[in-house]
């Protein structure tokens, strides 16, 4: 297999780990802006964690996507790249998913925190 075959599926690979990152944005964006408004007194202090947590979850997803490990070998086929095109789109969603975890963990706890000072 030639190297511009290896690059298409490079960047097919990236343009979906990409897609599912912005999606999982979405989806969350509203919530995560209504949150960040209720927890900082400050407008200014809301819109920039709001920003910095969608700069962070792009990021991840997008580190995780330019990995590359294809198998370039004499053995190399399309059944390769496509366990190799999986794999990096399954380290993406990983990436996502820890991301994800850390921040509802601090999340909940800044709420709580929110709460025991409000009281």
């Amino acid at each position: 297999m030639d190297n511009w075959t290896f690059f298409q599926v490079y960047l097919f690979s990236i343009i979906i780990c990409l897609t599912i990152t912005i999606s999982i944005i979405m989806f969350i964006n509203k919530g995560l802006k209504r949150y960040f408004e209720n927890l900082c007194l400050n407008k200014d202090i809301a819109k920039f964690f709001f920003k910095l947590t969608n700069i962070i979850l792009i990021l991840g997803g997008l580190s995780a996507g330019l990995k590359n490990d294809y198998n370039r070998g004499k053995d190399s086929n399309w059944l390769t790249i496509a366990w190799d095109s999986a794999n990096q789109i399954k380290e993406s969603i990983n990436s996502l998913l820890i991301l994800l975890t850390i921040f509802a963990i601090v999340f909940f706890i800044l709420n709580l925190i929110a709460r025991k000072l409000n009281k």
